[in-house]
């Protein structure tokens, strides 16, 4: 615990950056953690299901550059507030919801928000810490929290809508975005802007993404984890969004029960995040990015092939420690090789490439349900694929030279 104090007050704008998130995203479980079951409630179809997770996806491909840009362009403490006071607006409009209609265009402006907030928060992290070698810490540490959340957060839903109800838990969501944006003004660092406004900026919007195209082509990491992610999400995508319909269908459960089998994941995931918190930037940043990456396929092909929901349980916790040196590596290797002047473009074309590597995942999985191809095989072929990628990445890698003193730049 004392290392953790310590870390933390040696860098205290990521304390306040860490605290805002924590704050911000406890809300958010007050509103959006039942959305795809709750949508599966009402259609009873695994294909609708996949249908709109799918649609969902999609404002990530207009959106997600122009996160990436205005992250890259120096003005990310503004943003970051921006977006925490728009954001608790826009969950306010959830009180007066009268058709599925407007649902879906309350969830679409979220995801807007998200994705332009999610590039400037990535790119921010390395320039507020002490010592860039803390990068892999400040990962576990994240990790910590958001396992938390996931664990917590929606018990203190159910708590909040059972007591108090859903106009409540809509009331508690946008004000903890409030805070949250509170909080961001304390940061204190000096940032590096463009003297440019923005609207000049964006004539040389295309131009600075082809640089951030040339950069992550000279960067063979960078480039060999891009590709791992994508075809891995092929895979992966399916069993991460319709876990919900396996439970159903597989274990003959309500389809609540699926979260039983996330907190079990997330548990899993927070106790090895908060042991790698210590220990992380002692790791190979690669190894720990394949062995999670290998270690998840050989358990989601276990987990596909074992139909009993107990068994799966202890499956998932373990796929959680699986999952935590997994998500360090790989923020540990995008924050370490890319340099300040791209790294908000390069994540958010990761966001790109990881939201059409899911909609491929669901797009697949889609095309077997209609052909009446069941949910359990779906998941094995989504497992293979990642285990499969897994081990031809660790050729690769090894082939290249990657797997020897990568300790960080």
């Amino acid at each position: 615990m004392k290392y953790y104090i310590t870390f933390f007050r040696e860098n205290t704008n990521f304390f306040k950056l860490w605290v805002s998130n924590f704050v911000s995203r406890l809300g958010k479980y007050l509103t959006l953690i039942s959305r795809i079951t709750l949508f599966y409630t009402l259609t009873g179809s695994a294909s609708q299901t996949a249908t709109f997770v799918i649609i969902s996806y999609l404002p990530s491909f207009i959106f997600a550059p122009i996160g990436g840009f205005l992250a890259d362009i120096g003005k990310g403490k503004k943003l970051l507030v921006l977006s925490e006071v728009v954001n608790g607006v826009i969950v306010l409009g959830y009180l007066f919801i009268r058709s599925v209609y407007i649902l879906y265009l309350i969830v679409f402006l979220q995801m807007v928000i998200a994705l332009i907030f999610q590039p400037i928060r990535f790119s921010l992290v390395p320039k507020i810490l002490k010592d860039e070698k803390e990068i892999p810490t400040a990962n576990a540490l994240e990790q910590v929290s958001d396992n938390t959340l996931e664990i917590l957060g929606p018990a203190l839903a159910g708590v909040v809508i059972y007591f108090f109800g859903i106009k409540m838990a809509f009331l508690l969501d946008s004000l903890t975005y409030f805070i949250s944006a509170l909080i961001l003004m304390l940061l204190s660092i000096e940032w590096k802007e463009s003297k440019k406004k923005i609207s000049e900026e964006f004539t040389s919007f295309f131009s600075k993404f082809r640089d951030a195209k040339n950069f992550l082509k000279k960067e063979e990491i960078v480039k060999l984890v891009f590709i791992a992610e994508f075809v891995s999400l092929i895979g992966a995508g399916v069993i991460n969004e319709l876990l919900v319909v396996f439970v159903d269908k597989t274990y003959q459960m309500p389809s609540e029960s699926y979260s039983f089998l996330v907190s079990a994941g997330n548990l899993g995931a927070l106790i090895a995040s908060i042991l790698l918190a210590r220990w992380a930037k002692r790791l190979d940043r690669v190894l720990m990015y394949l062995f999670g990456l290998i270690f998840n396929g050989i358990l989601l092909i276990a987990f596909s092939l074992i139909p009993n929901y107990y068994l799966g349980i202890i499956l998932f916790f373990i796929l959680g420690i699986g999952n935590a040196f997994l998500q360090i590596g790989l923020m540990s290797i995008f924050m370490e090789h890319l340099n300040e002047e791209v790294r908000g473009k390069i994540f958010s074309i990761y966001i790109i490439a990881s939201t059409v590597g899911s909609i491929l995942s669901l797009a697949w999985s889609k095309l077997f349900f209609n052909i009446q191809i069941g949910i359990q095989p779906i998941f094995l072929i989504g497992a293979l694929i990642t285990f499969i990628t897994g081990i031809i990445m660790l050729y690769l890698f090894k082939r290249n030279g990657y797997l020897i003193g990568l300790k960080g730049k």
